[in-house]
């Protein structure tokens, strides 16, 4: 008998976490499940935690990749290798609550429709945050849906590890993460999910505990890697977005890339993680793409308030009509009024 759910987990250096990830996950109420431990060559004894936990629970799969091949390559052999029903990855230096997985396939059995969770956030072991089913969400919606609502543009596209996913959508569209970025990694994967995908239920529970550390691929200073990933995403989703006549949601993610990706080159100018000519470059190819689809255009024929009730929208505006010489005062100066209301 298959199972109804593959949990896939990328594995590399996290043997201190190890034992807390497989507590959350072998205390979980729904039983019928396989993971899939993808062991992308570790050389700490993350591979030899495994083999122990696969020892004594035949529902634990691991693959041992001979050679380093990046996060997003080892969850890309998870996906091919998964025989369940429906599919949720973690990561193995987060946990789960005791139910998350029954939750999760719970709703996707009632509503046949993929399904978000909310989740908590913590930094170095300290709750910082939670995310939670919004009041204005239907019961049933589509990706595109939350495009009529700016503030909720990242509802979908934020992570990817929250949610319940059909197998058989990721096989038959071939959907498998960017083998050549490895930052932006949540944003590309479900960008080429979002316009096949036309049922969401977001249920109102906790399902996961994301944990930041100090060390972690998604809490160090941006480097010029990062940026040209988010550059390509973004660029990604306003192309597949035109072909699917949807420029509305061209507009709604943009606000939220533009405050994400602004602040990005300030810390990397702060951090001289990559010179100020190249930073420049980097903006110049976002001014680039906002012009072919006439942005500044489209937030002139708002209404007076338009700009102050979306951060991106206002910071993008304020920035184009700076004065300012230098980048960094550009973006500095800009971002101050944004926020001055």
């Amino acid at each position: 008998m298959k199972p109804l759910i593959s949990v896939i987990v990328p594995v590399y250096n996290v043997a201190q976490y190890l034992r807390r990830f497989f507590a959350s996950i072998l205390q979980q109420t729904f039983s019928n499940f396989e993971l899939i431990a993808v062991d992308d060559n570790s050389t700490d004894n993350s591979l030899d935690i495994l083999k122990s936990y696969a020892h004594k629970d035949k529902r634990i799969k691991i693959v041992h990749l001979k050679h380093n091949v990046g996060c997003n390559n080892a969850l890309n052999q998870g996906i091919v290798q998964a025989q369940g029903e429906t599919l949720v990855f973690a990561d193995p230096d987060d946990a789960l609550p005791f139910n998350s997985l029954q939750i999760r396939f719970d709703a996707y059995h009632k509503y046949n429709a993929l399904v978000v969770g909310g989740y908590e956030e913590f930094y170095n072991g300290i709750l910082t945050r939670f995310i939670q089913r919004p009041s204005i969400l239907s019961d049933i919606f589509s990706p595109r849906d939350i495009c009529s609502h700016y503030h909720l543009s990242d509802l979908f596209l934020d992570v990817y590890w929250n949610k319940l996913f059909p197998t058989h959508l990721l096989h038959d569209h071939n959907i498998y993460f960017p083998e050549n970025c490895r930052d932006y990694v949540d944003n590309w994967f479900l960008a080429k999910l979002f316009y096949h995908i036309n049922r969401c239920v977001f249920v109102s529970d906790i399902v996961y505990y994301y944990h930041k550390r100090e060390q972690s691929l998604t809490t160090s200073a941006p480097t010029y890697d990062e940026c040209v990933c988010g550059l390509q995403y973004i660029t990604y989703f306003v192309n597949v977005s035109i072909k699917n006549s949807s420029l509305g949601c061209i507009y709604s993610i943009l606000n939220g890339f533009y405050v994400a990706f602004f602040n990005k080159i300030i810390l990397a100018l702060y951090h001289q993680t990559f010179p100020p000519d190249t930073a420049l470059s980097l903006v110049n190819k976002l001014m680039s793409l906002s012009n072919d689809i006439k942005i500044l255009a489209y937030l002139k024929a708002q209404d007076v308030n338009f700009l102050k009730r979306y951060c991106g929208f206002n910071w993008f505006y304020n920035f184009v009509h700076s004065s300012d010489q230098s980048l960094l005062a550009k973006l500095e100066m800009s971002k101050r009024l944004t926020y001055a209301h």
